[in-house]
């Protein structure tokens, strides 16, 4: 119910703002493409349908799986070149949708993961991470090195929300 009360604001939300991004979208505009790229990464009906207006809007999808014994990752890239030259990249990760995922919400035992200060992360959720990422580090770290005009913003719903900031880290 919570999910369907999300779309419908969403939905009016993009019906009063403008039809196309421009190069220098505000915050509000990241912040509402983020939210529709979320709920879109679930491929139930309304993440058929928000798929469809992102991609009305210019934008182009690519959808990643990936899975092991560990994690099913479900995420979607969502990229728009603009006129002046610079790539917007929103790396959108699905949530809780099937039974693996409440599996990987369960796994609780804290783990440390390498970044500069040794920090405890949810095992469940570092597992999700890894898996996303496997194949997506290469690509995503070389195009951002090589393309400074680049963007990226990582975003999602529920267990992809708290997966997007281990991954970010």
């Amino acid at each position: 119910m919570k999910k369907k009360i999300i779309f419908l604001l969403m939905t009016l939300m993009i019906f009063l703002t403008r039809s196309t991004f421009a190069a220098n979208f505000s915050d509000s505009d990241i912040r509402l493409i983020c939210a529709m790229s979320s709920m879109a990464a679930y491929e139930d009906d309304n993440g058929v349908l928000l798929r469809r207006m992102i991609t009305n809007r210019g934008w182009l999808i690519e959808s990643i799986k990936d899975k092991n014994d560990k994690a099913n990752a479900k995420a979607l890239i969502i990229t728009k070149k603009f006129d002046d030259g610079s790539l917007t990249k929103i790396l959108a990760i699905a949530g809780t949708s099937e039974i693996k995922d409440a599996e990987v919400d369960l796994r609780l035992k804290p783990v440390t993961k390498q970044v500069e200060n040794q920090i405890l992360i949810h095992q469940g959720f570092k597992d999700y991470s890894e898996v996303l990422i496997k194949d997506l580090n290469i690509n995503l770290v070389t195009e951002l090195n090589v393309n400074r005009n680049e963007n990226l913003y990582l975003t999602g719903h529920s267990l992809g929300g708290a997966v997007a900031i281990v991954t970010a880290a």
